[in-house]
């Protein structure tokens, strides 16, 4: 503060729609959380679409061995085991598999947007709150070392 009543304590460095000395690293933060929350949607994504996929396999087996018991039983002439119901199981399990399979793609896309607005909001395509790129930013010094120049 320079002891005028008026002044701004912050410096003008703070005002809103301007870069603050932590610029690029506030902004490679935000990349690097929106990388790492996506990665971890994708995992969550993974393991409850193949837990509910090893469900439905599971339903499946169980299904044929019940329709293997019973198809033995009758062709021993040892009980009265109903007939196979071989199709109408197969087509509820492949019902199963396609609504896991619209779930995880729609969990996948949703994660994905999700990201993409992470990446938008941190790059300052849509906010306008953080200009320019922060990765050019951060490695100009070093890239003017380079053979040829800067090239970001």
């Amino acid at each position: 503060m320079d002891g005028r009543p008026d002044a701004d304590p912050g410096g003008p460095l703070l005002k809103k729609g301007t870069r603050t000395m932590s610029y690029p690293i506030d902004q490679l933060t935000a990349l690097t959380k929106a990388n790492f929350d996506l990665v971890l949607r994708l995992g969550d994504i993974a393991r409850i679409g193949g837990q509910e996929m090893v469900q439905a396999g599971s339903k499946m087996t169980n299904g044929f061995a019940e329709d293997a018991r019973a198809a033995l039983l009758q062709a021993t002439g040892k009980g009265g085991g109903t007939a196979p119901e071989a199709p109408g199981k197969v087509a509820a399990v492949l019902a199963d598999l396609e609504q896991v399979r619209a779930h995880v793609l729609a969990d996948t896309r949703t994660a994905v947007e999700d990201w993409q607005r992470a990446w938008q909001t941190a790059e300052g395509t849509s906010a306008g709150a953080m200009p320019g790129n922060a990765f050019a930013d951060l490695f100009k010094p070093w890239l003017s070392y380079a053979p040829g120049g800067a090239k970001a």
